[in-house]
């Protein structure tokens, strides 16, 4: 099972690279239909590949394992032998789906690429473009639909909008910093600006939905608690001095 979830992360992981790519072509200048070294990925593509992501990642049946498959999925003996740590014998389903949300929230949501969001902006060459706004509104909208069905998420979706609502904080408080692989070494990625703004208004936005859904809804008690601890850090963070970056 291991093997198939890390098979199904390195088939999806290249969606992420239509947003805020670009195609790169080697062409000479005046060979016969030179093409420029580089074209930005047409918006539709940016927003069809999101949408990808979004159905194959972060829905609520991308995990989705029957019962009587997960009580057949037994321990690997082999793998725990001189493990210095208890090893759960059931196949931690939950654990895996989270750390696979993680990798795409940290791929799409590293401040290298708003920063590629952004200067495309000015590279396309069609009045289209897809823009930061663009993006962390469809994330919002996706990972948080239970609150406009008006249905519960289960488990695999209360930690993903957990995990997302809390890189959404890190955004606007713009820390940790964030590194990204150079040639050189690590070197330190800041959070555009812009970026900061807009998941502060996804934050206000999100609070104001879960406030509506807590007062109109009717909730069983594990939603219930998720969604105020939700809307309680969302609130401290809102409530945070705001930070300037140093020139």
């Amino acid at each position: 099972m291991i093997s198939m979830i890390n098979e199904r992360v390195t088939s999806l992981l290249p969606a992420t690279k239509m947003i805020g790519g670009a195609h790169v072509a080697r062409d000479h200048k005046g060979d016969p239909g030179a093409r420029p070294p580089f074209t930005p990925v047409p918006a539709a593509e940016q927003r069809a590949a999101l949408q990808f992501i979004m159905d194959q990642v972060f829905s609520s049946d991308a995990f989705a394992l029957n019962a009587e498959t997960l009580n057949k999925l037994a321990p690997n003996r082999y793998a725990h032998w001189g493990a210095s740590v208890g090893v759960p014998l059931d196949f931690p389903l939950l654990d895996y789906a989270d750390a696979v949300h993680s990798i795409f929230i940290d791929q799409l949501m590293h401040p290298a690429r708003f920063q590629r969001l952004l200067n495309a902006e000015w590279r396309a060459t069609t009045d289209s473009t897809f823009g930061v706004g663009h993006m962390l509104a469809t994330m919002t909208a996706g990972v948080w639909s239970e609150l406009a069905e008006g249905t519960a998420p289960n488990a695999f979706r209360r930690n993903l909008q957990r995990r997302y609502t809390d890189r959404l904080i890190r955004l606007m408080l713009a820390s940790p910093p964030w590194r990204i692989a150079s040639a050189s070494g690590s070197a330190t990625v800041p959070v555009p600006e812009h970026a900061r703004s807009v998941s502060r208004l996804e934050l206000i936005e999100l609070h104001d939905r879960i406030e509506s859904a807590l007062q109109t809804g009717e909730h069983g008690r594990d939603t219930r608690a998720h969604l105020i601890e939700t809307q309680a850090r969302i609130r401290k963070a809102l409530d945070a001095t705001v930070t300037t970056s140093a020139d």
